[in-house]
């Protein structure tokens, strides 16, 4: 696994899927390498066999928090929200520290209209990750989504102490928005045009 990584870090996708494949044909039920496997095969398309490979991965360990993830990718993709919601949820219970699955389930479901179990799912983040800026950004959308102003306020603030990323300024804005600060929204944009010009 560690092999792989590395050579993906090093932009040989060609020899990380050789080494896949090695070990796939020295043991078919490897795990860990059926998951990486599946990347690929999502990257490439093919759905059919990467959501079969994942299935084979889960019927060798039922509790391998990766290919629960992997499974909710693959569902996000094929659009299956509901599907995709209880993988994220599997993901959860058995790896409560993985930030990721977290903060994409609570992006979910602030998508669907139910931010109040978006900051549900927030409100169960570890503590030395809840501080993050990832956290806090997907936390001030759930609050945002809920009308909460002075809670997104807050939020924002507590963000931007941390530094001042388009995702934070776009939601400083928003809240300079309803508070009626134009000028302020204004210096808002032009700040994140100046780190991203074109956006």
């Amino acid at each position: 696994g560690q092999l792989v990584a590395a050579y993906i870090l090093a932009g040989q996708a060609a020899e990380a899927r050789r080494v896949i494949e090695q070990a796939l044909k020295h043991n078919p039920k490897d795990v860990e390498a059926l998951v990486q496997h599946s990347t690929f095969l999502l990257q490439d398309g093919n759905f059919t066999q990467a959501e079969q490979e994942l299935n084979r991965a889960l019927q060798s360990q039922r509790d391998s928090a990766q290919a629960h993830w992997a499974l909710a990718r693959l569902h996000h993709v094929l659009g299956r929200a509901l599907m995709e919601r209880q993988e994220l949820q599997e993901v959860l219970r058995l790896r409560p520290d993985i930030l990721g699955a977290r903060l994409q389930l609570a992006r979910d479901l602030t998508m669907a209209n139910d931010p109040a179990s978006a900051l549900a799912v927030l409100d169960q983040t570890p503590l030395r990750q809840k501080r993050t800026q990832a956290a806090i950004i997907e936390r001030n959308w759930a609050l945002r989504a809920k009308n909460d102003w002075s809670s997104f306020r807050v939020g924002v603030d507590e963000g931007l102490a941390l530094g001042r990323t388009a995702d934070l300024l776009l939601q400083d804005a928003m809240a300079r928005m309803n508070q009626r600060d134009y000028a302020g929204v204004r210096a808002d944009a032009e700040e994140i045009l100046k780190q991203s010009p074109g956006d």
